[in-house]
């Protein structure tokens, strides 16, 4: 699997995770802006990818773990 398709099933995951947690977990609505920050990651992988040419695994591990972590942040901001 490529890194940009390991990368776009992640932020996928990470969107829909947003969506259930907003649901079951905030206690007020998350912004539209704010629930759509793994999409501005994924967007920022983008624009780096192209400068940078080609990629690796690596890579795409480090940005997955970026895109979980900033799940989890708005998650906790949010659940207060």
């Amino acid at each position: 699997m490529s890194e940009e398709m390991i990368l776009s099933l992640v932020t996928a995951a990470c969107v829909l995770a947003l969506a259930v947690a907003s649901k079951w977990l905030s206690a007020r609505p998350i912004d539209l802006v704010v629930q759509f920050a793994p999409i501005w990651v994924y967007c920022a992988y983008l624009a780096t990818r192209q400068r940078a040419g080609g990629g690796s695994r690596r890579r795409a591990l480090g940005w997955s773990l970026l895109l979980v972590a900033i799940t989890a942040a708005v998650v906790f901001v949010y659940a207060r």
